[in-house]
């Protein structure tokens, strides 16, 4: 849900709303009903996957696997992508890729951060199922992809750094 949480009351008459809100869990709902003034009969628990969830390729040779790290589509991922750039560094050598949300775009990020990406972090310019065919484990914030990681076997980690809002799709599996 990448909509502005609440909105003016000229704003309300001028601005186009959707027939249906789908929120990244119960919490996110109630808060958008409470908070953003939206009518409950139009919220509704949810998760849209991109990609159909298909099985790990064996034919990946295990050293090019690595730690996908996914960012959502708020611009509060900043903050986050900051964080990773100074403790990743802790990793060393280890191979990690990040791949950025499709409401927000890596580049425009970068131009916000503090710190450049570490030297270990590769950015992602495949599609989510090749990254999740070549990863061991995936991090992930306020996005799907943590989903989307457990249902082809990767094993997911959710990071409440700095989250806008209390929203892990998985809490309402």
């Amino acid at each position: 849900l990448n909509l502005k949480l609440r909105m003016t009351e000229a704003e309300s008459h001028v601005r186009p709303e959707p027939d249906r809100f789908v929120c990244s869990g119960e919490y996110a709902c109630k808060l958008l009903a409470k908070v953003g003034g939206r009518p409950a009969e139009k919220l509704q628990a949810g998760c849209a996957l991109r990609q159909v969830p298909a099985i790990k390729d064996p034919g990946v040779q295990a050293d090019t696997y690595h730690l996908l790290i996914a960012l959502d589509g708020v611009w509060s991922t900043i903050k986050f992508l900051d964080w990773l750039s100074e403790n990743l560094a802790d990793l060393g050598d280890y191979r990690s890729r990040i791949r950025s949300h499709p409401n927000v775009d890596l580049t425009t990020i970068m131009r916000y951060t503090l710190h450049p990406l570490p030297k270990n972090l590769e950015i992602s310019h495949e599609t989510l199922e090749e990254d999740l065919k070549r990863s061991f484990c995936g991090v992930y914030r306020h996005t799907s992809v943590g989903i989307q990681g457990l249902a082809t076997g990767v094993p997911a980690v959710h990071l409440a750094v700095d989250c806008p809002l209390a929203g892990d799709p998985a809490e309402e599996l």
